[in-house]
């Protein structure tokens, strides 16, 4: 019987870009005050083509002739320093006070662990979670799929793996060490996220594919969990 659920943070949660374009924005803001250029338009643009890691150079690049390395580097601090403004995704609040009714919450997240604390923090959600667990607490070699943030969510909730739950959306990495422990893995594949268009390679796929987390409850029943009734 199913006694926990854990859920990733980012695209599976809320939307990612959000945080993308809330962090793009204290960038442009900090380099229009030391150069007085506004590259917010520039960055999106760039993001949208696929060019996330090399945005701040190429914006820069187009308006100045060099780019200190040092001056890169203090916009990666902007950048995952700002304090975010994000929202979840629209039916996420309703589900976890409904899921949590019934069942044990938990949050595995990889990420710079400051930086995904001021997530939760813009979120207001960390309420709803029992557990919380970031991987970058051991430092990023132990990101997903490391086994070690799995396997700790999993002690702190004093349960063996094949009693939880795994809710993610990154095929890359969030289902193959959670299915090999036990979990039943669930994929949220929203239109329009990062990882939307991503195929799972061999032994990477989750057990079930669903595009809200409206149709994790249905799910749940219809796998006969140990789910009863829901509000709604």
């Amino acid at each position: 019987m199913i006694q926990a659920i854990a859920f990733d943070l980012d695209d599976t949660l809320f939307p990612e870009e959000d945080f993308v374009y809330s962090g793009y924005l204290a960038v442009s803001e900090a380099v229009n005050k030391d150069f007085g250029l506004h590259i917010y338009g520039d960055l999106v643009a760039l993001f949208r083509a696929g060019k996330h890691a090399q945005a701040f150079e190429l914006a820069l690049r187009g308006h100045l002739e060099s780019v200190p390395e040092s001056y890169l580097r203090s916009l990666v601090q902007v950048y995952r320093g700002h304090e975010p403004e994000l929202h979840l995704f629209p039916e996420v609040a309703t589900v976890l006070r409904e899921l949590r009714m019934q069942y044990r919450l938990g949050l595995i997240s990889d990420g710079y662990e400051t930086v995904q604390e001021r997530k939760l923090h813009a979120l207001d959600i960390r309420h709803n979670f029992e557990v919380i667990v970031f991987s970058d607490q051991w430092g990023s070699k132990f990101w997903k799929p490391h086994a070690r943030p799995f396997l700790e969510c999993a002690r702190m909730f004093d349960l063996d793996p094949v009693s939880m739950v795994y809710v993610g959306d990154n095929p890359a990495k969030d289902f193959v060490t959670a299915r090999k422990m036990g979990m039943v893995t669930v994929r949220v594949r929203r239109p329009g996220t990062l990882h939307y268009l991503m195929q799972p390679g061999s032994g990477f796929a989750p057990d079930h594919d669903i595009s809200s987390l409206d149709e994790l409850i249905p799910l749940l029943c219809a796998m006969g969990r140990g789910l009863t009734t829901f509000t709604g």
